[in-house]
């Protein structure tokens, strides 16, 4: 009889010492699996935030890409016949719309992969080369831009800009639309 006393107190303790340790393990992990859940939502929360600010972005530069694109087809498209005065306060427009393009771009650079970014870089290079190529404002004025060569000219940087234009903004709308998941 004692020894079946001994057995059943050892299965009672070993019973007890069981469930406590359970009980003490069940609470180290619940305690880790309330952190680990806390630090994912943290993360989730700022992976949303830079994914909405990275769209704003990329939807941002995409319409500065435009208004850029649309003030230099004003100035620089062929046979469109523009006054002196015109040409100088559209070149005006084109240059700031250019630098703004430029300075967003800049501050905002992190937000697109090496290859965007070069891209968009590159096409901003082509706009200043295009805005270097023409006319000065006081030629403009002064009516010395008629040469066949220079409207030969125009029309080879209006058609490598208008590619370089359409290049660039397939890839940011196919960039956009992988971000909203939309194909």
């Amino acid at each position: 009889m004692e020894i079946a006393k001994s057995i059943i107190n050892f299965f009672i303790a070993s019973g007890v010492l069981a469930w406590l340790i359970r009980s003490i393990v069940k609470l180290y992990l619940d305690k880790d699996i309330e952190k680990y859940k806390s630090e994912l939502e943290r993360n989730v929360n700022v992976h949303k935030s830079l994914h909405t600010e990275r769209m704003i972005v990329i939807k941002e530069i995409y319409k500065k890409i435009d208004n850029t694109f649309h003030t230099a087809e004003r100035l620089i498209q062929p046979n469109q016949l523009i006054s002196t005065g015109a040409a100088g306060i559209i070149q005006s427009e084109f240059e700031d719309n250019l630098n703004n393009l430029s300075n967003y771009f800049s501050g905002n650079k992190i937000f697109f992969n090496t290859e965007h970014a070069a891209d968009i870089e590159a096409f901003i290079n082509d706009l200043r080369d295009v805005l270097n190529s023409w006319p000065l404002k006081s030629d403009l004025a002064e009516g010395i831009v008629t040469s066949a060569g220079y409207i030969t000219e125009s029309g080879k940087n209006w058609t490598q800009l208008q590619e370089s234009t359409r290049k660039l903004k397939e890839k940011l709308e196919r960039m956009f639309r992988l971000l909203i998941g939309v194909n």
